[in-house]
């Protein structure tokens, strides 16, 4: 009875002279939180085709082709039919639903090829009544949509389809009193508008006669202006000033010069010239303006906006452009900063001559209207307004955030149709901004100045339609600036291609200053150098004029002018974006879309900012009687997958839209060859007005995987509508 345990004994000793263990790992040794444990010690990598996993029936690990979401797929990479091994609803031959993953592994997000439910549209944004402007912005969650109903500018944000949100008004906000900008942050609701006050004779330029007595004489800056002469009782010598302007410096801002040739010596020069005040000439509340040669005092009214547009600048700051009715019924281009984290957001036009550039409008005449600049025959004013802004990026030359805005040199008018006599078309200008900061009273300010000391650039082509389209570039090498559109008058789409400002232009007065943090903004009748910039986000700090020196601002580089499509006949606007950028490219990829009389046509480019040529790429045509409101934007992800090789490597594309009688559409073009993922356009829903795509990302939560959506929202009756998914068959 005893031989028994002897002779299982003796088998198991055989079995382990004449086989080793090794056929062991493939029994389940230890349970799933040592799976890690398991494949270090047999230097598996992790990420590999053959691991240590979990199995999810018994919580053991096991040897084996990898699975990571248990689906009895191995991943395409490693031989099998999964293109996403972190999800369980994808695989080849799964059907595909409308939830934004490539269900079925063919590349591509959400072709469904059968019917599909009609797409039930979400209220996102209410009070929204008849709005007479409706413009999108690009934010880093979602799209910023403003528009304008009655005398009231509104900002919302949308960034998921199912959260409905109230939008906020957008108002003005400036500094009370301009002289004190640098010396107090206080800040009053409104649009700062302003009376000048002159300071220089008049002007005897070109043989003007001067009145009275009064002689016409030459200042050393070469200014001809007229002056009475200094009475003066004891011969003079050959050098001894005869009147005040002789005396002057051109500089107006650290006081006038006087001609005094009997003060007693030491307090003069050898001209007989004093010595100038080393404060303003203006009054306590008024600002010096040296570019106008007055003094300004300004003075708050409310903001009455017509048009606007946003983009994001830097961080949660975005740059705005707005045209005001305030004093100037045909529109004043304003231009400021928003900053997008505020639970009432303002456009700060903070600033004051010294500063800002465009603190009383861009191109301002004595007035207050847009249009000092422009011939005098010009209907003046502004309207069709859009931005476009490049954060800062110290390693390739932009040490602070810029930006572009873009507008049609005309009256508001034009936006309703409404205009005596009628005005179809006009022309485009363009103005460079760059965002800069300071300290005033222990409180940071920030302020917009604009290129040219805010005189605008005029482009080559008049433009037709409503509003331009504006977008900004940046390759990896770091070449970066602006692409403008719109439809050009006499037909063809007119491009502009602005590089961007170089930290030599950024900055208008170098060098950079050594300064403590935090930076320090001194008024200037404490007779230091004023500090800028800020180190909160990597930005240089930059010395602006000492007090008593002429600010100016670089001008603008002439954009490159190009056409595309000479023969086209766009009916409404021309809308840009830019396409996809991989490593390593040096041209830009373009990507325009715009409406005909029977068609949508999207057209692709690319731009070599090298050379400053225009290549010209393929063309995609859908038939479309009556489109209007056409909208193009590029989506980084929620159409197709880059590497179905790979796991969770989405990849976007270009989806345009647009609205008929019939219905809401949207065109989806992959990013991987830029021809649509199906063969025509997608019907949304009933008819909406001014439709366009956003990316909607919605975290994994509940089980649930992470999946990014190609949304649309557009407008209808009082609110803004989202339609759930960019998904079905063509219509």
């Amino acid at each position: 009875m005893r031989a028994a345990p002897l002779l299982v004994l003796a088998v198991v000793s055989a079995l382990a002279a004449s086989c080793s263990f090794t056929g062991l790992d493939h029994f389940r040794v230890q349970p799933c939180g040592q799976c890690d444990v398991l494949n270090r010690r047999d230097a598996l990598d992790p990420n590999g085709c053959r691991v240590w996993q979990c199995d999810p029936t018994d919580q053991f690990c096991v040897l084996g082709a990898r699975d990571h979401d248990h689906d009895g797929h191995a991943p395409i990479r490693c031989g099998g039919t999964d293109c996403d091994d972190e999800n369980r609803m994808s695989g080849q031959g799964a059907a595909e639903t409308c939830d934004g993953i490539d269900n079925d592994c063919n590349g591509i997000v959400d072709d469904v090829s059968g019917a599909v439910p009609a797409p039930t549209t979400t209220t996102v944004l209410t009070d929204a009544p008849s709005p007479s402007v409706v413009a999108y912005g690009e934010a880093a969650d979602g799209v910023v949509v403003s528009w304008r109903s009655a005398t009231m500018m509104h900002l919302g944000l949308v960034d998921h389809v199912d959260t409905t949100s109230t939008s906020v008004v957008l108002s003005g906000v400036t500094n009370a009193v301009p002289s004190d900008a640098l010396a107090s942050a206080t800040s009053a609701p409104g649009c700062p508008d302003a009376t000048f006050t002159t300071l220089l004779p008049a002007s005897c330029e070109g043989g003007a006669a001067c009145p009275g007595t009064q002689i016409c004489v030459v200042a050393p800056d070469g200014a001809h202006v007229c002056e009475a002469p200094v009475t003066n009782n004891t011969p003079p010598h050959a050098m001894e000033c005869r009147t005040h302007a002789e005396c002057q410096d051109g500089l107006e801002c650290n006081g006038r010069e006087r001609c005094t040739p009997t003060a007693p010596a030491g307090t003069i020069d050898a001209r007989g010239c004093a010595a100038a005040s080393s404060t303003s000439p203006c009054p306590a509340a008024a600002a010096c303006d040296e570019v106008r040669d007055a003094c300004v005092v300004a003075s708050i009214s409310p903001c009455t906006f017509a048009d606007v547009a946003v983009a994001p600048l830097s961080g949660s700051e975005w740059i705005g452009g707005v045209v005001s009715t305030d004093g100037c019924a045909v529109g004043r281009m304003r231009l400021g900063t928003v900053d997008a984290s505020a639970s009432a957001p303002s456009l700060r036009l903070w600033g004051d001559s010294r500063l800002s550039t465009t603190w009383l409008g861009v191109d301002v005449d004595d007035a207050g209207c847009t249009g000092r600049s422009r011939a005098a025959s010009a209907m003046h004013g502004a309207a069709g307004v859009a931005v476009a802004g490049l954060p800062f990026d110290p390693v390739h030359g932009r040490p602070i955030p810029q930006a572009l805005a873009a507008w049609r040199a005309a009256p508001l008018c034009t936006l309703a149709g409404s205009c005596t006599p009628p005005q179809t078309s006009a022309p485009v200008e363009v103005i460079g901004l760059w965002r800069e900061l300071g300290d005033a009273g222990g409180s940071p300010i920030s302020w917009v100045d604009g290129t040219g000391n805010g005189t605008p650039v005029r482009l080559s082509d008049d433009a037709i339609g409503e509003h331009v389209s504006v977008a900004s570039w940046s390759l990896p090498g770091g070449a970066a600036g602006y692409t403008v559109a719109y439809p050009r008058m006499g037909g063809g789409i007119a491009l502009a291609f602005v590089h961007a400002a170089s930290s030599s232009t950024t900055a208008p007065l170098a060098p950079i200053c050594m300064a403590p943090l935090p930076p320090v903004c001194l008024a200037p009748e404490q007779g230091t150098d004023m500090i800028i910039g800020s180190a909160d986000d990597g930005e240089s700090r930059t010395r602006i004029a000492a007090p008593g020196t002429t600010r100016t601002t670089p001008a603008l580089a002439m954009p490159v002018a190009e056409v595309l499509d000479a023969s086209a006949a766009p009916v409404g606007d021309v809308s840009i974006t830019i396409g996809l950028v991989h490593a390593g490219d040096t041209t830009v990829p373009l990507a325009m879309a715009w409406a005909s009389a029977t068609e949508v046509v999207v057209a692709r480019a690319t731009f070599d900012p090298a050379t400053e040529t225009l290549t010209d790429g393929d063309r995609v045509r859908v038939a479309a009687a009556g489109a209007t409101d056409v909208s193009i934007v590029h989506l980084t992800a929620g159409l197709a997958e880059r590497d179905a090789r790979m796991p969770m490597r989405e990849a976007g594309g270009l989806v345009v839209t647009w609205s008929t009688v019939t219905g809401t559409y949207a065109l989806r073009l992959s990013d991987t060859d830029g021809m649509p993922v199906a063969p025509g356009a997608v019907r949304l829903g009933d008819a909406t007005e001014h439709p366009r795509a956003f990316l909607d990302v919605v975290p994994a939560s509940g089980g649930t995987a992470a999946a990014s959506f190609a949304r649309v929202v557009a407008h209808r009756g009082d609110q803004f509508l989202a339609f759930p998914s960019v998904c079905g068959p063509p219509s």
